[in-house]
């Protein structure tokens, strides 16, 4: 048996950089003990939509299914040198609100471990919720709702604890100035309790806020890009606009 790691997120908190680094480095993490399942895919939000399936009663569908049953003969065949196997999905805390779903995860991975710890990252909820609004932005989505209502990280980490033990929900800051050289990628490593890491993030933040200035632009263009014509998101404009943001 072996312990599983998994990073819930929420969204907003550098779980893009977290995944991204977990899938580049997992060579050099298998030799230090660690698996970061391939089965999953670089993000296993997926698993969230699959668990609320779960509690209610419902049938899996067939992808989810396939996947699960890949994932679990992944563990399986993975060398006895191999301690904990870690999986991330921001989703997995921004949408399973219920202790009900959570234990539906639990139920649909949780045999195969004998150890769990759960890995969240706390954003101050007004800069999570201006992020969220950056990324609606981009997407072209407008609305006059500034990322929805505040997260509750209490009943959140409560309700995760009810379901896996306190001992085992280990919550951070997500603050820049608490994390070695500004990284969360170093963070999230430090909560791995990983012996000499592998090198960690680029520096290179993914999905930043966008300033006031190019908020304030993209709600006239998306307003515009819709009188022309097209749909409510605006990355389908193409390659163009996904560079075209790289400025903003």
């Amino acid at each position: 048996m072996r312990r599983a790691v998994l990073h819930i997120g929420p969204m907003k908190t550098g779980s893009s950089a977290i995944q991204r680094w977990l899938w580049v480095a997992r060579p050099r993490l298998f030799e230090c003990g660690f698996a970061v399942p391939t089965s999953l895919g670089q993000n296993a939000s997926w698993l969230a939509s699959a668990a609320i399936r779960h509690a209610r009663g419902d049938e899996l569908s067939k992808a989810d299914a396939a996947r699960l049953q890949s994932l679990r003969n992944e563990i399986e065949d993975l060398p006895p040198a191999i301690h904990t196997v870690v999986i991330s999905g921001e989703l997995l805390g921004q949408s399973l609100r219920t202790e009900q779903q959570i234990g539906a995860l639990n139920d649909l991975i949780g045999h195969r471990f004998n150890d769990f710890a759960i890995i969240s990252h706390l954003r101050r909820q007004d800069e999570q919720a201006i992020s969220l609004r950056s990324t609606q932005l981009r997407q072209g989505i407008h609305s006059k709702m500034l990322g929805g209502a505040p997260f509750d990280y209490e009943k959140m980490l409560l309700s995760w604890s009810n379901v896996f033990g306190k001992s085992a929900v280990r919550p951070r800051i997500f603050d820049r100035a608490r994390w070695p050289a500004g990284d969360i990628v170093s963070d999230f490593a430090i909560a791995l309790k990983i012996p000499n890491p592998p090198v960690t993030g680029s520096g290179v933040e993914l999905n930043p806020s966008l300033r006031p200035e190019a908020q304030a632009f993209l709600v006239a263009l998306a307003a515009a890009v819709r009188e022309a014509g097209y749909s409510q998101r605006m990355t389908e404009l193409g390659r163009e606009y996904r560079e075209f943001l790289q400025i903003l």
